[in-house]
């Protein structure tokens, strides 16, 4: 009689392709992850250097100029969470991949699938949003257009 509360077992073998796969990918997403973190931490000093010469122009008594400039700035300061949550799956999804080939267990490598499934989603879902984005966009200047020439 088997015990109820021993682990349960998979029948599953996990290849040695499989784990080589892994390791092989495992530098990459690394890689771009470290490069959406630049991006973003980028876009924050981008972000961070508009708001400074916005002040300074508002100080220099161009009220409406530095307006639009703390404007981009703050635009640049929420965007660049669009670059760090995509980091941010990527090293999570980094950090299963080792356990994967650490363990190389059908457990560990179902948590790096799950890990890449959330990236691809989130993914999916902010290009959705950034197409509405630009839908939006695209039909405010026709309208600002509009009533300009009228």
């Amino acid at each position: 009689m088997s015990d109820p509360y021993a682990a349960p077992q998979s029948d599953i073998e996990i290849s040695e392709g499989i784990i080589d796969a892994l390791r092989g990918t495992r530098g990459w997403v690394l890689f771009i992850a470290i490069l959406m973190v630049l991006g973003a931490v980028g876009m924050l000093c981008g972000g961070g250097f508009m708001a400074l010469g916005g002040v300074a122009g508002a100080a220099s008594g161009g009220a409406a100029e530095a307006g639009m400039v703390l404007g981009m700035a703050l635009f640049y300061g929420l965007f660049s969470f669009f670059y760090a949550l995509p980091a941010w799956w990527l090293f999570r999804y980094f950090r299963t991949i080792g356990d994967a080939v650490a363990y190389q267990d059908t457990a560990s490598v179902e948590k790096a699938l799950l890990a890449q499934r959330t990236f691809w989603r989130g993914i999916g879902i902010l290009i959705i949003l950034f197409l509405l984005l630009y839908i939006v966009i695209v039909g405010v200047v026709m309208l600002a257009a509009v009533f300009t020439a009228l």
